[in-house]
């Protein structure tokens, strides 16, 4: 057995132990901070060609946002058609009625103030045919009023047949009523129409 008597100076030791040390953690450090390196180069690398990516999904998806704002901007442009024409219809459906309003003022004018209007209501009708295959429902007028005669309500619903604005003119109902010093008839016509 050998003992060893170690008389280097305790300062001596200690500074070889700290560069030991030192070469130790030094390789440590080196191996750490290469794999640190490497793994941000990896994820680098990975974003760089994500982005290219992102960039190639943005540049195919151009077409399609335009796409979309054109769609978007036709919608608003469809919609504001829309909404004029229904304005012009609603237009158009107030000239009608005022121009049925004028040819039933007019029918009644022609029988020489023998009949007067009391009310018009207009209500829809329908037809027998289904609506699917394009034709428009019917729509009514009924005239409520009074005549001195059955006479001169039998003029009046031929007077209004004569304007060949209605498909039809029927007499749903009269009666004898009594209208001061004389007696009038009540009659309640319904007129078809497209």
């Amino acid at each position: 057995m050998t003992t060893f008597l170690n008389m280097l100076p305790q300062g001596f030791h200690r500074r070889r132990l700290m560069v030991r040390r030192l070469r130790q953690w030094t390789c440590v450090w080196g191996i750490a901070m290469t794999l640190a390196i490497a793994f941000s180069w990896g994820q680098h690398r990975d974003y760089q060609a994500l982005n290219a990516r992102l960039i190639g999904l943005e540049n195919d998806y151009a077409p399609i946002k335009k796409l979309q704002t054109e769609l978007i901007s036709n919608r608003k442009e469809l919609a504001e058609i829309h909404h004029r024409e229904t304005l012009a219809l609603q237009l158009s459906d107030r000239r009608s009625m005022l121009t049925l309003l004028g040819l039933v003022t007019q029918a009644a004018r022609s029988c020489d103030g023998e009949v007067s209007i009391r009310q018009l209501s207009l209500g829809e009708g329908h037809r027998r045919s289904s609506p699917r295959y394009g034709r428009p429902a019917l729509s009514t007028l009924t005239i409520d009023g009074l005549g001195k005669s059955n006479l001169s309500v039998a003029r009046f619903a031929a007077a209004l047949r004569m304007t060949n604005a209605f498909c039809q003119v029927q007499l749903k109902s009269t009666a004898q009523k009594q209208g001061g010093l004389m007696s009038v008839r009540s009659y309640c016509l319904e007129c078809t129409f497209d």
